[in-house]
């Protein structure tokens, strides 16, 4: 369900890429241990919660 309100700007089945710089591999590692995540399932949530953001900058 979470994946489908941003299907659309996304190519369906592609994975979306972010290559980081080790200064952000670093501060990525740290968020997702500090919140008990994954990076993988960190960086998900962190680009939803981005995406929701842009569509509602007003909040």
């Amino acid at each position: 369900m979470l994946k489908a309100a941003y299907q659309e700007r996304f190519i369906v089945g592609q994975p979306v890429t972010f290559k980081p710089n080790t200064q952000q591999k670093k501060m990525l590692i740290q968020a997702a241990t500090n919140k008990g995540q994954s990076v993988g399932d960190y960086a998900n949530r962190a680009l939803t919660e981005n995406l929701k953001e842009e569509d509602n900058p007003h909040k």
